[in-house]
């Protein structure tokens, strides 16, 4: 790929190879997406096809202006040095070529281009059964499959001529990815992405938060150095607090949650949190399936044993989380000597939490309590 010239007469957002041929340059780009070019040779009968005639119309090729495909056709010294060009750019593509055997270099490269095992130019119904192999969701609200496969039709659509490989492309897709649908692909990210992640993850549970309902995991990618920071990625989430509770209907004892909603609109925090926190440790003791349950902290082990089989990303992430802030909450008291820098269920519960109890503390409880019943759930499932 050579940068835009000002002769070339290709908008200056195109890729594009220059072949030289004597004091003549070839300004050459592909015509159409490669997902139309697969559509076309699918539908073909392989008898005398003419695999140049097939590139020179694939191809759009300008000097001082525009080539006919006839011109295009004639150039086949410039069709095998962009060919050449081409595969030396990518090293997918050429090992695809090298693979189809034929000593005609049109019928290879074309082959190539459209073969199915290339992932760098395939069609969306391909890029939709590899999304589907490779693309571990964490269930939502937000986002059903048919919602999900739409979203990705949109990306592909704006991938527009994915005429880039396979490494340019997941580059490009894993943000969006991530951003837009709110899924993570598993398989391009490297092992210290994967680690800063849940470090992320972790570091935000140690602050008391779990995520809201709504936000992706994209907030993972954020490392909360001060509670300030931690504050302030979750802050977009919690402005309407009405919606949270709206959200953990039905996943606690509505009469308990109705309480608890009535506590936190009239100020009573420390209420609403003995509330809350009770609900946290029934939920802990509910899901034990052991005839001697454990409680407190070690509630909070048996739950983590019952989620560690789990081996997708996202939920990876969201249970590090989770049980991040579960540790905080269900923290040893010690013989109540040292106080707790966040609300601690010991000392709440045995009378000895002695500094005010505020509303961001209720929320951190109720967005534990949404993660935690979410969690329950998908276990059932």
């Amino acid at each position: 790929m050579v940068s835009m010239g000002a002769n070339n007469g290709f908008k200056n957002n195109e890729d594009f190879i220059v072949v030289s041929k004597g004091n003549k340059k070839f300004f050459i780009k592909k015509r159409y997406p490669i997902c139309k070019f697969v559509k076309l040779l699918k539908n073909m009968r392989e008898i005398n096809v003419d695999y140049k005639l097939l590139l020179s119309e694939f191809l759009e090729v300008k000097t001082d202006r525009p080539l006919t495909v006839r011109e295009i056709y004639d150039e086949t010294d410039v069709l095998k040095d962009y060919i050449k060009l081409s595969l030396e750019k990518d090293s997918y593509l050429e090992d695809i070529y090298k693979g189809i055997i034929t000593d005609d270099v049109f019928e290879k490269y074309v082959k190539a281009l459209t073969n199915f095992e290339y992932k760098g130019y395939i069609d969306g119904d391909s890029i939709i059964k590899i999304l589907s192999q490779t693309v571990v969701k964490l269930p939502n609200v937000y986002y059903n499959e048919r919602k999900t496969i739409q979203h990705i039709n949109k990306l592909l659509i704006g991938v527009g001529a994915a005429t880039k490989n396979i490494s340019e492309l997941f580059d490009s897709l894993k943000i969006l990815w991530v951003k837009q649908l709110r899924i993570l692909p598993k398989s391009i990210l490297g092992l210290e992405e994967r680690e800063t992640l849940q470090s992320n993850s972790e570091k935000l549970g140690k602050y008391g938060w779990c995520l809201p309902p709504g936000a992706s995991i994209i907030e993972f990618s954020k490392c909360p150095r001060t509670r300030k920071e931690a504050n302030a990625i979750v802050r977009p989430y919690i402005r309407n607090v009405e919606n949270i509770f709206s959200f953990c209907k039905n996943l606690i004892s509505n009469e308990i949650l109705d309480e608890a909603k009535f506590n936190f609109e009239n100020g009573k925090y420390r209420a609403c949190a003995v509330l809350l926190v009770a609900e946290i440790d029934g939920l802990l003791i509910r899901c034990q399936k052991n005839i001697n349950k454990k409680v407190g902290k070690k509630a909070v082990g048996e739950f983590e044993k019952m989620i560690s089989a789990d081996k997708a990303l996202e939920t990876i992430l969201r249970n590090i989380n989770l049980i991040s802030s579960l540790n905080i909450i269900f923290e040893n008291a010690n013989n109540f000597i040292q106080k707790p820098s966040d609300l601690n269920r010991n000392y709440l519960m045995h009378g000895m939490y002695n500094k005010k109890v505020l509303r961001q503390d209720c929320v951190k409880l109720l967005l534990t309590i949404y993660n935690l019943s979410r969690t329950l759930e998908n276990i059932k499932e």
